[in-house]
């Protein structure tokens, strides 16, 4: 009999990530592990959510979607009280958060199989980088759009509904001023994290992203895609602003002669980071101006299962109960080592 996983947490057996090899046998944590088995059947279409179930995906990102959206729930209870959901608009939107979410998800899985591959694979690699770009950076513009039909009075036209549009701020800063100053002024953390996300969809319309290497100064020899520095010329700023107030977190970006190198790995995992984060804090601030409702996944429990179609008579009730559950952040590695 033949091992391919020993799961793991003797320090001996793991690099500094919570990998290492013996004998050909891939010795990974529990967090690691989970991670990359769950990958592993989202890649084959199966999606996990009860021991010997599986789902579709819309239904296990919906189940999935409070434990990576803490909040998200009371946040969409909004869309249901009367003076909001009369033409449906907030739930349009609303819906649309989630839903660029986990495309953006989708590209990070993507991105993941591109750089597990022994050679280089430069175009899957920047395409599924730009790809989570465009999709997270939408996730943030669905949010200020709901945003804007539940705070502001009078309602911003809908394409001036952006975090980083100064009209848009000065009419939240009336009735949400927490919010408001999450991404106010061009040094404030929303900005910073919409500018990077900004300068390299926008890079998008030249020559993008690349997989041409450049040396990396006092750096370990690592897969990396670059940039011309001029394409995204705020970028680093930004970056080293987000560094200076979090010196824990790995951007992956450096700055070599006319270049931006990307370690596009450590640039996506932290990009995901922060954004959740930013998420959860709107989701947070716009609740509580308004009055948080209960959310209707608590209030009546089948009124949540119907919006799942499962199929082969599994137990709705038991599915809908790991709604939020820790296990979907180990799915996608979001618990760390």
């Amino acid at each position: 009999m033949t091992a391919d996983l020993f799961i793991t947490r003797r320090p001996y057996l793991l690099n500094k990530v919570g990998f290492g090899w013996l004998d050909g046998v891939l010795c990974a944590t529990p967090e690691r592990a989970t991670a990359m088995l769950a990958l592993l059947l989202r890649r084959a279409r199966e999606y996990p959510v009860a021991p010997y179930q599986r789902t579709g995906w819309e239904s296990y990102m919906s189940l999935a979607t409070e434990a990576l959206l803490p909040g998200h729930g009371d946040w969409g209870a909004l869309w249901t009280q009367e003076s909001f959901a009369a033409d449906g608009a907030l739930a349009y939107h609303g819906d649309a958060v989630s839903s660029r979410l986990f495309k953006a998800l989708l590209a990070r899985d993507d991105l993941a199989v591109a750089l597990s591959s022994g050679h280089r694979r430069p175009f899957d690699e920047t395409e599924a980088l730009e790809r989570f770009v465009v999709f997270l950076l939408a996730a943030f513009d669905a949010a200020a759009r709901a945003s804007n039909l539940i705070l502001c009075r009078p309602v911003a036209k809908g394409r001036e509904a952006k975090w980083q549009r100064v009209g848009f701020l000065h009419r939240l800063r009336g009735s949400a001023p927490e919010l408001a100053a999450l991404f106010d002024g061009d040094h404030s953390p929303g900005q910073d994290v919409l500018r990077v996300l900004l300068e390299i969809r926008n890079c998008i319309h030249g020559g993008g992203v690349t997989g041409q290497q450049h040396t990396v100064q006092h750096r370990h020899s690592r897969r990396h895609l670059s940039v011309p520095f001029d394409e995204v010329p705020r970028l680093m700023e930004a970056v080293q602003r987000r560094v200076s107030a979090r010196p824990k977190e790995k951007w992956g970006i450096h700055q070599t002669g006319s270049y931006v190198c990307i370690e596009p790995e450590a640039l996506v995992e932290t990009l995901l980071a922060e954004a959740l984060l930013l998420l959860c804090r709107i989701f947070a601030l716009t609740t509580s101006c308004v009055g948080s409702p209960p959310s209707a996944a608590c209030e009546d429990p089948d009124r949540g299962a119907e919006q799942f179609q499962f199929q082969n008579g599994w137990l709705v009730e038991q599915l809908v109960t790991t709604s939020g559950s820790p296990m979907y952040r180990w799915h996608f590695g979001l618990e760390p080592s």
